[in-house]
């Protein structure tokens, strides 16, 4: 089973916690996830995605999705689930990628707007 732990949304709470937008903690925690996604982009690159930063951002939501459903209790087996689902998401993406394009950034090569 997997867990996921409430230690993982302290920059989720955070950042509610701080409206001021020019709070230093709040350009703090705005640093730490970028850096987050560049490494993620970095490991969907090295384990071959097409658009890795597609990828990486398709996980992201994934798991801070999760980190906030298993924090309310809004989602039972938020970790399994999150598991789950972010397997079929890359076994998805690999098929994508290597029958048609996907993502953001096949959307505006293709001229479709972004939401």
């Amino acid at each position: 089973m997997h867990e996921l732990r409430a230690a993982h949304l302290e920059s989720v709470n955070s950042v509610t916690g701080l409206p001021d937008p020019g709070h230093p903690a709040r350009r703090l925690i705005a640093n730490h996830k970028a850096a987050q996604r560049r490494r993620l982009t970095a490991m969907c690159e090295r384990a071959g995605a097409q658009e890795p930063d597609d990828a990486s951002a398709e996980i992201t939501f994934l798991l801070e999705g999760a980190q906030v459903s298993a924090q309310n209790d809004s989602v039972d087996r938020a970790g399994d689930r999150l598991v789950a689902a972010s397997r079929q998401s890359w076994t998805g993406a690999r098929r994508r990628g290597r029958n048609e394009p996907h993502g953001l950034a096949a959307a505006q090569r293709a001229g479709r707007p972004s939401a």
